[in-house]
């Protein structure tokens, strides 16, 4: 199985977890669904750490922040929302995971490049 595909679950489960989690308030799967997503994804970094494909650097406050700001609206949902926009924090927060996303694609990709043919 290709790394691609667990990458790809991830974000697909990730994304349909949010929506029944913003949109069906006592619905458990959406966290079901979130935990996977973020697992694969974990499982997927990994995978391309211990291949030597990546190597972590400062690219990773991106995903370190967005998961901060996703997390953050994610709870701010479930309780006070007059004060914080929950979903500006949710979709700040995707935002810079995306980013985190395709800068580890570039990244590997360059990387796979610089490896001699066998």
């Amino acid at each position: 199985m290709s790394t691609k595909y667990l990458l790809i679950t991830g974000i697909i489960s990730l994304i349909i977890g949010v929506l029944i989690k913003l949109n069906f308030q006592s619905v458990h799967i959406g966290h079901y669904l979130i935990a996977i997503g973020i697992a694969f994804k974990i499982i997927y970094i990994v995978i391309k750490v211990r291949n030597d494909e990546y190597n972590p650097g400062k690219e990773v406050l991106f995903l370190i922040f967005g998961l901060l700001l996703f997390f953050t609206g994610l709870y701010a949902t479930e309780i006070v929302q007059k004060f914080i926009r929950p979903l500006f924090l949710i979709v700040f927060g995707v935002i810079l995971k995306l980013v985190f996303i395709v800068r580890l694609i570039n990244i590997t990709k360059s990387e796979k490049a610089k490896k001699p043919l066998h």
